[in-house]
């Protein structure tokens, strides 16, 4: 009787016991919106982030002297959620039907890594528009 008796303590001490498990509510922030993109100024650097499973939006323009290549350098990237292996997508395009896309393997870029994507043939006095996405919360600088 007296195992019984015990069984049945345990029983309802383990029903009435819960574990609970924290989740981060944060999300993380991403710079500008597809309708308004965040100014960046060429050769000026800039932190930015993208949200969870977000993106970032930026648009730079060349100088009137400014054709031909530029540099993107991701000098970088912290990842604070998601997966262990992250990527983060690029996207550069231009109303006038310019585009150029690049992937970032987040395994590539530690705090003290530079990655550069290099953007050739751009048109001076030209307004280009820049999209990153990613899967996770990052941060970068630019």
């Amino acid at each position: 009787m007296k195992k019984i008796f015990y069984l049945l303590i345990i029983l309802t001490l383990s029903a009435s016991c819960s574990v609970e498990v924290e989740e981060s509510d944060d999300q993380g922030m991403s710079d500008g919106s597809a309708a308004s993109p965040m100014e960046l100024t060429v050769g000026t650097a800039k932190s930015g982030g993208i949200a969870y499973n977000g993106y970032s939006y930026y648009k730079f323009t060349t100088s009137s002297s400014g054709a031909g290549s530029y540099k993107l350098a991701i000098a970088s990237m912290t990842v604070t959620d998601g997966w262990t292996s992250v990527a983060v997508y690029t996207y550069l395009y231009s109303d006038s039907g310019y585009s150029y896309s690049d992937r970032i393997d987040i395994d590539n870029c530690a705090a003290s890594c530079t990655i550069n994507f290099d953007y050739e043939n751009l048109d001076a006095s030209k307004t280009y528009y820049l999209k990153l996405s990613g899967f996770g919360t990052l941060t970068y600088s630019l």
